[in-house]
């Protein structure tokens, strides 16, 4: 079985390879293995990188996959965190909305 290690040397080692963003994928949906029960910025890092996978790949067939894990995440954020000012709920509603935006915009382009 592979494991995170294996997907970030092939991610590193072969860059260009047709297989970089399955691995890139993988390596993502490995990182989320854990049942969020923190503060909401144990979250960050997880939107941090769908973001990075989104422009690393522009043209992966696992986009849509990603955008929707990204969205999943703010979601979370304003949903679980009643403990949030609502300045920083509104924030991050803001920025959920300005990230569905975008990469709505570019899957019609």
């Amino acid at each position: 079985m592979y494991k995170g290690i294996d997907f970030k040397r092939i991610i590193s080692d072969y860059p260009k390879s047709n297989y970089a963003d399955d691995c890139a994928y993988e390596f993502l949906l490995e990182s989320r293995n854990f049942d969020w029960e923190g503060d909401y910025r144990d979250m960050l890092p997880r939107i941090d990188r769908c973001k990075k996978f989104l422009e690393s790949y522009p043209e992966s067939n696992l986009r849509k996959n990603v955008i929707g894990l990204c969205l999943n995440d703010y979601s979370d954020i304003i949903r679980r965190s009643w403990k949030l000012p609502d300045s920083l709920k509104t924030k991050y509603q803001m920025e959920s909305d300005k990230f569905a935006q975008r990469w709505k915009r570019d899957e019609k382009e």
